[in-house]
């Protein structure tokens, strides 16, 4: 019985496969509902984060952060992991919209969401491929395999050049003092007044 789950909720059984680069303002849609001609597009981040999504968000925080009239500080303690939940909900359900004139006749698609963070980074082009590879597992023609690859593969080193960016941001403001997550020595840190 367990076995059967397990195949169920394999992420080869999804029909959709969602790859998001946190530093990039596209992401990659794999649509993989026919194993052997699957098809994938690049959709611009605005088609997912339009300004309904925003206003949406903006709504639901006020009324997060005024529910707790009753327990005010255990609803601020509680608010980043109700809205971090609240945005994947939401975000699920604009995936959704967006990918419902692909999905006529099904009532919902299963669907898989990659975030491009941490080993997946760092991943050299032979890795890259055999992982391709080993997630197609031979079921689509080579040419889509390897158009696939490209795509994702140009992807992820403006990713990486994304996140390289923000740490010579974070340096260069640390070195000027402006930074948030460290100081220098020679830095003047105000403290408290002392009370004379």
């Amino acid at each position: 019985m367990q076995e059967k789950e397990d195949e169920l909720t394999s992420i080869h059984d999804a029909d959709f496969h969602i790859c998001i680069f946190p530093h990039l303002d596209e992401f990659l849609i794999l649509d993989s509902r026919d194993p052997k001609d699957p098809s994938f597009r690049l959709v611009p981040s605005a088609e997912l984060l339009t300004p309904d999504y925003y206003r949406d968000l903006e709504r639901e925080f006020s009324r997060m952060v005024q529910a707790g009239a009753n327990a005010p500080f255990i609803n601020l303690m509680t608010l980043p992991r109700r809205l971090e939940a609240f945005l994947r909900r939401k975000g699920m359900q604009r995936l959704t919209e967006i990918l419902h004139d692909k999905t006529t006749g099904l009532d919902s698609p299963r669907v898989s969401v990659f975030i491009c963070v941490g080993p997946i980074i760092a991943l050299s082009g032979q890795d890259m491929a055999a992982a391709m590879d080993g997630f197609f597992d031979g079921a689509p023609a080579q040419e889509f395999v390897k158009e696939y690859r490209v795509a994702f593969e140009r992807l992820l080193v403006r990713e990486r050049m994304g996140i390289k960016a923000k740490e010579m941001d974070e340096l260069r403001r640390a070195v000027q003092g402006r930074s948030s997550q460290f100081f220098t020595l020679w830095q003047d840190r105000q403290g408290p007044p002392s009370a004379n």
